[in-house]
Parts: structure tokens; C-alpha cells; sequence
């Protein structure tokens, strides 16, 4: 029977590696033997390579390929009879014998390369995520996986699609990488472009000193972007420079930042045939960073202030600003250098023909957290004797905190720690104090006189951190509380007390009223990624090159992968133990102990008592079950608090801020779980009694 010859093609290579011989050959001697197995119907089909075709073959013979009527056989093939095209060329002939291959299903060739795919989609993720595993072990699992995965990579580098080179501009103290805004924004919309429906693209940039290195000098400083009018509150690199100290000339440094940004304000973005216009928000920085971009005398300086004229004092080794009523700077004024004080050089940033005093808003991150919260415990701790704490009361201090880390919720990172480990503490733990410990764990150990002066500050940034309490309060409510705290601080402290952070606390609510609350501006997110930033770097040979190479590693896998569509209020961990109310005994539902939002998630009492305590209609619910009826929708079981008393009176009633004191649980009972106006942190209070404070940001 004449069997018509099908043409198999292999891709021509001028040099076919052994392993690609291997892997033809293999196919090759299955085709073979699972042809020899259809006419002899006496051996049992090899695995994987079922045979379901009707047609029958002859036995064919192979002339001088040596291909042998094992796999293991042909694996074992020597280097000399593979080392020439001659060899490739005669399997590639013996192919062309065979008309179809019916033998191979094609639902499990379907199969098989799912599969495949899924095996090396998953190393590269467990790769990529996990940056603390260096390439070579990677590559040497590969190398382990081989024999079993003959279609997996040999090198990490070609598993993770790891670039080949960069574009590295070389400045006078370092080495600069330019990513690009465009791409960055590419990348992030091809993920998620079904959840961004606006014209326009709100960018906001940081740009921040990073040291890398313990034992030198070497330091990074990117350019962070981050879209504010976009779901995805993920900051993206736009440029990375490496080198022993910040980039010494500004203008080489923003060259390619500004280029493209003037270019992406005057023609807008476009994707997918869509065109976006690109505006720029804000730059949040620290402050010696927004003095480096703006060209501008540094924090310390007399002349330093970026929002008012204000003349500083030196004052005990140190400059002090202690007048509140000095003359505003504006845009234009800083444009046409009015203050000549004030100014060093002229920033670069001017070409982009945008404000440098009202986009530049104050950080409160690095400003609040970081700088005044941290100084009251300071000077609680080791300040003047009028104001310092014995060591018991601070013991005792210290140990309250400690005593409610199991009550914190799980959207605060860190635990309250010990005061002993005061140096090392985070923002977020300073913020932690400020917003939530402070009014609960301070009265009773500091002066009545000193914890009223704190509670302006606190009631203060309670409003400016929630879109809320600002429309209930306003901004003028938020800046006189500061302007107190300010006016008071020098009589409690001394006026050494009055430092560049001190005095920018009256100029926040000015910025709150241009940006909205305080985290629409501020810096956590991008100090987040800077973290994630100096984990990419894996040893001290070319950072730079590392973190570039890990981050588009990064980006690969993200675009390669699908989005996932969050559901908000979707309940989690099926259960049956209950409780429920006997109404409910009729009907059709599930039970739940968990149920997620976007920025937070309740559980049950039973599971997690820190995390199951919501607001409803201002009364705060302790939750006990969540269940889902048939029709979908979602019902919380729990216990309403039913006695309510303010904390404190000063500066005025806590419980206009929705901070109560809480006693006396009623029996169970139900509610819509779209009733839900936020979540609360419930403290132990005295007297068997419990403090609930709002979860600001989920307000």
C-alpha cells in the first residue's frame, strides 16, 4: 500500500543544540514504535501516546539514523553521533515517511501542553515572587527538573525572560536607568483598563533617596509615578539611579523625566486607539527631597518654609519658625524669585509650567508621623524635666501598648511594641499612636495639661485623614486645632520645640483642601515600594542592573498573567456551627466567617475578635456570623452595643468623631451587610467597659 508522504518541518537552525537533538529523536522513536504497536495489536501502547487511529502502517525501516526501540536508548546517544547537521537531517528524513500522525490525540496533546505551561508558568511566578532565591539555585532546579520536564529552560534567565541589556547613562557620581512614564503606563493598563473609565490620567511623583548597603555609601534614587485617579494605588519606576551620593547635577538627572512628561502634557497618552490627556497631580516628597527638585534652602535653613515668608530664629542649636501669621508664598511669586532667601537655583521643574508651591503639598508621612509624633515621645521619654516621664510610668506606658497588639485589626501592619524600641519604630506604628493608642492609653499617666495638648493634634488629623470628617468639620476646624497645638507647644515644651515640622502643621489643612484627605498625598505607598525596591538586590555586584532586570521580570509575569476581578463583599470560609436566629431555620442559606473589601475585612468574633467589631448607622456591632442566602445577598448575625459615652471633652466631644466608650451588648440580631458604614478597633477600657474608634480609611 502506497502511503503518501506529509512533510514535517522542523525550524530551520544554522547549530541545533544536543538537547533539541534529544528531544526530535525522542519523538521520533515514539512515532515509531507507536506505529509498529497499531499493526502487531500484541503490545501494549506506550504512555502517553495513545493510540486511537484506524489506519494501519507498515514497519519502517530507519536507514542510518541508529535510532533505537527505547527512549532511554536514544537519550544515551553518544556526542560524536550528534555533533553534525548530517545527523539531524537523516531523523528529519526518516519523519517525512509518515502521512498523519492519527496516533496522538489531540485532546491530550491539549492536555499535556496545559500542562506544560502550568508547570513553568508556576516556577517562574514562585521565582519572581519570591526575590530572595538567587538565579543560580533557580537554575540549578531547572537542571534538576530536566529529565522529567524536557521542555523547561536550562537558565533562570530564559525562563523569567530576563532582558539582555539596558540603556545605562552614565552621570558624574552614578549610573542612570530610564524607564519610561509611557511604558509604565502601558503595562498598567493592558492589566486593568476595564477599571479606569476617566479622560484623564492624574500622575503623582516621588523621588526619594534609598542606601542599599550597610557598610557603604552606595544609594539609590528613583523616580516613582503613581496614577491618583486609578483604583490600583500601586506606585511604577520611572527612572533608577545608583550611585555614592544623590545625583549631583539636578538637570542631567530630570533630563529624560521632564522631556517625556512636557511631551505627554502637550500630546496626552494613547491606548489601545484611545487617547488620554496626562495631567500632573502632585510631588510627594520628604523634605529634603522636594528642597533638592525645587532648588530651594533645605529644612534647616532660615529661609526654609516652602508655604509662608517666615523668618527662622536660631535657638539652642537649631533654627526655629515660630511665627503663624507670616505672608503665603504663591506659585507665581516662587516663579519670579521674590524671596531670594528662599531660593538656590533655578529648578528645573519650571519648564513643566506647573506650580512648585501648591504641587509640592506637605507629606504626613515623614512631616507628622515621622517627625512631630515621634519628637512628643521623645520628649516624653528624655525631654525637659517638666514634661519628662518617670521610667515606671514610662514602663507602664509601654506595657499598655504591648497589651493591645492582640487588639489591633489585621489592616494595621504593625503591632504596638515596646517603648525600648522607640529608635525603631515606623511611621506606621507612630501613626498607629497618633489616630488609635494615644487618647486610650494616655490619661492617667501624662499631665492633664500635656495630653489636651496632644488631643488637639490627634482630633486634628483624625479629620484630615477622612474624607468624612472633613466634609462634617472642614478644614478651618482641622487648622485652628493645629494653630493651637502649634501656639502651645513652646509654653510646654520650649520654644526649641518649634521646628521646621512643628510649623508645617499649619499648612496642612491648606493642602488637604487642594488634594483631599491626607493619604490621597502621601508617601506610604511609595516608601512601600521603595522597601521592595532594596529586596530585588541580591548582592553588591551592579544593583542597578539587578533591580532593573527583576523588575521587568516582574512585569512579564504580570502582563502574562490574568486580572483578577476582586468581588467586593465576598464571603470566605464556609462553616456550620452558627449561631443563627430561629427565623432563619426556614430558609435557604450558607454560613461564613469571613467576608472581604477592597481595603479591609471583617471576620467573626470566633475566628478573629480584633477583626469582627463594624460600624452600622453609628452604632458599633460585634459580629458573630455572616450568612449568605440563596438570592446572594449577605446578612451579618451579631451583638449591637447599647450604652455609648465620649472619651474625652477636650477639644471637643469624642463622640462627634465617632469615638466612643462602649458598654452592654444586646441579644443577637441581624442587618443587610450593605448597611455596613465601616469598620471599628474596640480597646478594653476601665471598668469592664471598651473603647470603639472608626477605621479611618474605611469611612
Amino acid at each position: 500500500m502506497n502511503i503518501p508522504k506529509r512533510r514535517i518541518k522542523f525550524k530551520t537552525k544554522s547549530f541545533v543544540s544536543k538537547r533539541q537533538l534529544y528531544r526530535r529523536a525522542e519523538n521520533d522513536v515514539n512515532e515509531i514504535i507507536g506505529s509498529q504497536n497499531k499493526v502487531s495489536k500484541s503490545e501494549v501502547c506506550q504512555e502517553n501516546v495513545p493510540c486511537t487511529s484506524t489506519s494501519t502502517f507498515p514497519n519502517v525501516a530507519t536507514e542510518g539514523s541508529n535510532v533505537k526501540s527505547s527512549n532511554q536508548e536514544v537519550l544515551t546517544l553518544s556526542s560524536d553521533e550528534i555533533s553534525d547537521d548530517s545527523n539531524v537531517s537523516d531523523i528529519s528524513n526518516d519523519c517525512n515517511t509518515f502521512e498523519n500522525m492519527d496516533h496522538l490525540s489531540p485532546a491530550t496533546t491539549s492536555k499535556e501542553n496545559k500542562i506544560l505551561n502550568s508547570i513553568t508558568s508556576a516556577i517562574r511566578t514562585w521565582a519572581v515572587t519570591n526575590p530572595s532565591v538567587p538565579h543560580t539555585a533557580i537554575t540549578s532546579l531547572l537542571h534538576i527538573l530536566a529529565p522529567f520536564h524536557p521542555e523547561l529552560p536550562l537558565d533562570s534567565r530564559t525562563l523569567l525572560k530576563t532582558p539582555s541589556k539596558f540603556n545605562i547613562r552614565k552621570l558624574e557620581n552614578g549610573d542612570l536607568i530610564y524607564l519610561g512614564i509611557q511604558n509604565s503606563l502601558h503595562a498598567l493598563l493592558s492589566i486593568h483598563s476595564n477599571n479606569f473609565l476617566d479622560d484623564t490620567i492624574n500622575l503623582i511623583f516621588n523621588v526619594d533617596g534609598l542606601p542599599i548597603f550597610k557598610s557603604s555609601n552606595m544609594q539609590l534614587w528613583p523616580i516613582l509615578g503613581l496614577i491618583q485617579n486609578f483604583n490600583v494605588k500601586t506606585p511604577f519606576p520611572i527612572a533608577i539611579f545608583c550611585g555614592v551620593s544623590k545625583p549631583k547635577l539636578l538637570n542631567d538627572y530630570l533630563e529624560d523625566f521632564i522631556k517625556e512628561l512636557t511631551s505627554l502634557l502637550q500630546n496626552g497618552f494613547n491606548f489601545n486607539s484611545k487617547s488620554f490627556k496626562v495631567s500632573v497631580n502632585c510631588f510627594v516628597c520628604d523634605a529634603p527631597a522636594r528642597s533638592y527638585l525645587k532648588c530651594i534652602k533645605s529644612h534647616g535653613g532660615y529661609s526654609s518654609c516652602e508655604k509662608c515668608t517666615v523668618a527662622g530664629t536660631y535657638y539652642k542649636g537649631r533654627v526655629i519658625l515660630n511665627d503663624i501669621n507670616a505672608d503665603l508664598r504663591t506659585d507665581e511669586s516662587f516663579r519670579l524669585k521674590l524671596d531670594e532667601d528662599h531660593h538656590l537655583n533655578d529648578s528645573p521643574l519650571l519648564q513643566l509650567n506647573i506650580g512648585l508651591v501648591t504641587s509640592f503639598p506637605i507629606d504626613y508621612m515623614h512631616n507628622v508621623c515621622l517627625g512631630v509624633t515621634r519628637k512628643l515621645l521623645n520628649c516624653w521619654i528624655s525631654g525637659i524635666y517638666r514634661v519628662r516621664l518617670p521610667s515606671r510610668s514610662v514602663e507602664i506606658l509601654s506595657d499598655k501598648m504591648v497589651h493591645l497588639k492582640n487588639c489591633i485589626p489585621t489592616e494595621i501592619n504593625r503591632k504596638p511594641r515596646s517603648l525600648s524600641e522607640l529608635a525603631r519604630f515606623k511611621a506606621t506604628e507612630f501613626r498607629t499612636f497618633l489616630l488609635y493608642l494615644g487618647p486610650v492609653i494616655l490619661p492617667g499617666i501624662i499631665n492633664i495639661s500635656v495630653h489636651e495638648h496632644f488631643l488637639l493634634l490627634h482630633a486634628a488629623i483624625v479629620i484630615l485623614c477622612s474624607e468624612k470628617h472633613i466634609r462634617d468639620f472642614g478644614c478651618e476646624a482641622a487648622y485652628e486645632l493645629l494653630k493651637n497645638f502649634v501656639q502651645h507647644s513652646e509654653q510646654i515644651y520650649d520654644a526649641e520645640f518649634l521646628i521646621f515640622n512643628v510649623h508645617n502643621l499649619i499648612h496642612l489643612p491648606t493642602d488637604v483642601a487642594i488634594y483631599g484627605a491626607l493619604d490621597n498625598f502621601s508617601a506610604f505607598p511609595f516608601e512601600n515600594f521603595l522597601g521592595q525596591l532594596k529586596r530585588l538586590i541580591k548582592s553588591p555586584k551592579q544593583p542597578l542592573i539587578q533591580i532593573c532586570n527583576r523588575l521587568q521580570e516582574l512585569n512579564f509575569l504580570i502582563n502574562d498573567g490574568k486580572t483578577s476581578n476582586f468581588v467586593n463583599g465576598k464571603p470566605q470560609i464556609e462553616h456550620f456551627c452558627g449561631p443563627v436566629l430561629s427565623l432563619m431555620l426556614q430558609l435557604r442559606y450558607k454560613q461564613f466567617k469571613k467576608v472581604y473589601f477592597k481595603n479591609y475585612q471583617f471576620s467573626v468574633t470566633s475566628l478573629s475578635n480584633a477583626d469582627s467589631y463594624c460600624m452600622i448607622k453609628e452604632k458599633v456591632i460585634q459580629i458573630h456570623n455572616f450568612i449568605c442566602y440563596s438570592d446572594g445577598s449577605l446578612v451579618i448575625i451579631g451583638k449591637m452595643f447599647s450604652s455609648y459615652s465620649c472619651l474625652y471633652d477636650y477639644p471637643f466631644s469624642s463622640s462627634s468623631l465617632n469615638i466612643h466608650v462602649v458598654d452592654k451588648l444586646s441579644e443577637l440580631q441581624s442587618w443587610p451587610l450593605s448597611n455596613v458604614n465601616g469598620k471599628c478597633i474596640v480597646f478594653p477600657y476601665k471598668d469592664h467597659r471598651f473603647v470603639s474608634m472608626p477605621l479611618l480609611h474605611t469611612l
